[in-house]
């Protein structure tokens, strides 16, 4: 009972920031947005799963959850037989950037912008120097945005991850400026 009380919480709060957020509703995705998106989430997802989360998984003291931060990682990393056709996540995001025109080299290239360098500072800081639990919420929370169910809309069946595939793609259920 109170473990569905705690995930009926997170879900009740990611929904209302999702609701809050303009980009997180779809309503600011253009072909730029979508490019950056494809520069910066591609090292995101390698950053975040080959270190960041790795951390958590490391400070985690329950074998089961372990297992599954490292589970997670390796779809995104190594390859999601699951979702992605057997391709790790960052590997869909660079092929991603490849149709709409970017060339490859760039998209490898690719620094991280301040504000992912920031975030990724105050990952680190929380997957490093806090308890194990505070890290795998903060963990979760920035996955769930991903998944469809939250928002409102359209972009409610998807979840962010998939709005700039989906404007690419002129699905016309994604809203713009």
């Amino acid at each position: 009972m109170a473990q569905k009380a705690v995930i009926d919480g997170l879900d009740r709060e990611v929904n209302d920031f999702v609701n809050q957020d303009a980009d997180l509703q779809g309503r600011c995705v253009d072909q730029n947005r979508c490019r950056a998106f494809v520069l910066q989430h591609r090292q995101n997802t390698r950053h975040r799963n080959s270190v960041l989360k790795l951390k958590v998984a490391t400070n985690c003291p329950i074998w089961d959850i372990k297992i599954d931060i490292i589970e997670a990682c390796a779809q995104e990393i190594i390859a999601d037989n699951e979702y992605g056709g057997g391709q790790p996540h960052w590997q869909i995001l660079e092929d991603l950037g490849v149709k709409i025109g970017m060339d490859r080299a760039e998209i490898q290239a690719a620094t991280p912008s301040q504000w992912t360098q920031l975030s990724w500072d105050a990952w680190a800081g929380l997957m490093t120097n806090a308890h194990w639990l505070l890290g795998l919420i903060g963990n979760t929370c920035s996955e769930r945005v991903n998944v469809p169910g939250y928002g409102t809309g359209g972009d409610q069946g998807v979840g962010l991850v998939w709005q700039c595939p989906r404007y690419l793609a002129g699905d016309v259920g994604t809203r713009r400026r």
